[in-house]
């Protein structure tokens, strides 16, 4: 019975954090006007099947990015407040929710920080190319694989 319902919370809440990261990524994609057509293989694909949506496999892409890390946040979580009333069945529902939000912020911050570094060290070539070329800040933040980036780290941390 405890693993079942710890299955289904953990589910419950990836599924609800996924829609969140859905809405979000279909709005900021929108909002900053990316196209989606930003490398070599996008370019191909685009120039093969032009009616194949590249904004929306952009938002594809930033869903399924974020599904591993959520999937580590949601049933990690959810084990730990499993956890935490199995050692003290007396603890009330405060401080039992208390306690899973103190372990909670501290889990996605962590997760915030590991999504932020896997994104800057995919895009490690290309903030070397602006470094080098000696870009404005603003110049790099308003090209669109930067913005791609910016959006992707801003959805995956909300969402989470």
């Amino acid at each position: 019975h405890g693993l079942t319902a710890r299955t289904s919370v953990a589910v419950l809440g990836t599924l609800i954090s996924l829609l969140l990261i859905g809405l979000l990524g279909s709005l900021f994609i929108g909002w900053a006007s990316l196209t989606g057509n930003t490398d070599d293989n996008t370019g191909l694909i685009h120039g093969l099947y032009p009616e194949i949506d590249m904004s929306g496999l952009l938002l594809a892409g930033v869903i399924i990015g974020s599904l591993g890390v959520l999937d580590d946040v949601t049933v990690t979580q959810t084990s730990a407040v499993w956890e935490l009333r199995q050692a003290d069945p007396s603890m009330g529902p405060r401080a039992l929710y208390r306690a899973a939000i103190r372990i909670g912020r501290d889990h996605i911050a962590s997760v915030v920080n590991t999504l932020v570094l896997a994104y800057a060290g995919a895009a490690l070539p290309l903030l070397l190319l602006f470094s080098i070329a000696q870009s404005s800040m603003g110049t790099v933040a308003n090209s669109e694989l930067v913005a791609e980036e910016i959006v992707r780290t801003l959805v995956g941390s909300i969402g989470l």
